[in-house]
């Protein structure tokens, strides 16, 4: 349900783009990653082709400590830049530890602000060693459609 072609990774490197942890496929891959590039901030916006909710997150990365700490998630803003990630409250924050970056689980996230989701934007702001370059091995965004009617399909009678 993905708009591959609408998806956005602020400060990634282009050697190691979000795909390499975004896509089914690539993400399996444990020689693929998504990399930052000028320090270790990064922003992912993911849209959906139609409306979702959703009820989990994994995020996973290298036990080098370049995986991500602090990830902040934001509903709905697909003009999320840097400065708007850090000082504005996200829908939700997660604290992560290199125990869940290493095994990869699914992190719950709060149902009532995943209900009507277009679009979400992850905003990593540190990472667990403190260091220039972050690095995310899988993003997988788990969900389910909400059925709705797409107005632009309806035809005149």
């Amino acid at each position: 349900l993905i708009e591959w072609g609408e998806v956005q990774a602020l400060n990634q490197s282009e050697a190691h783009p979000v795909e390499h942890a975004l896509k089914k496929g690539y993400r399996e891959d444990s020689g693929l990653f998504m990399e930052s590039d000028c320090d270790e901030q990064l922003i992912v916006t993911v849209p959906f082709q139609q409306i979702v909710r959703l009820h989990s997150v994994v995020v996973q990365g290298p036990a080098d400590g370049s995986g991500p700490r602090q990830v902040k998630l934001f509903v709905n803003a697909p003009a999320l830049g840097f400065d708007e990630a850090m000082d504005a409250p996200g829908a939700q924050e997660l604290e992560l530890s290199a125990e869940e970056l290493a095994g990869g689980q699914p992190v719950a996230l709060y149902p009532p602000k995943f209900t009507k989701v277009k679009s979400v934007s992850l905003f990593i702001g540190s990472n667990q060693g403190g260091g220039d370059v972050s690095r995310v091995t899988k993003l997988a965004l788990l969900g389910t459609p909400v059925h709705t009617t797409n107005m632009s399909e309806l035809k005149k009678c």
